[in-house]
């Protein structure tokens, strides 16, 4: 936690009620951490990563973010290069921009149509 702190992250998850935490390097239980934390602070946390949750849901089928394995940290930096250019062209790519759905959708109907078109030339 103190590594993530120091980059500049922060985690929400959910902790056994007997855990001591050790925030700013101070020990604290955490139903005294609980309580001093204000709930607007974990609110604007969790309003901060509500866009990588939504990224991660609409990565996971379409992108298949979720059956990829790879262990070694260069080949999961650039998988993850690969989903982040993949997620912004469906956004981006059409000539407008679009939600991520519909930029799945338009890209796939492409390929499908130039698919059936490529094998129309061949038979010909």
């Amino acid at each position: 936690m103190d590594a993530f702190i120091k980059k500049g992250f922060y985690t929400i998850g959910a902790l056994k009620t007997n855990r001591i935490l050790y925030p700013y390097g101070m020990k604290q239980k955490l139903s005294e951490f609980a309580l001093s934390l204000r709930k607007t602070d974990a609110l604007d946390r969790y309003v901060e990563r509500w866009p990588v949750e939504a990224f991660f849901g609409q990565s996971k089928n379409p992108l298949a973010l979720d059956r990829y394995q790879i262990r070694p940290s260069k080949g999961i930096r650039r998988y993850w290069l690969l989903m982040s250019l993949s997620h912004f062209i469906a956004c981006t790519g059409s000539g407008k921009t679009l939600p991520f759905e519909e930029g799945y959708r338009f890209f796939y109907n492409r390929i499908r149509e130039e698919r059936i078109h490529y094998i129309y030339l061949i038979v010909l």
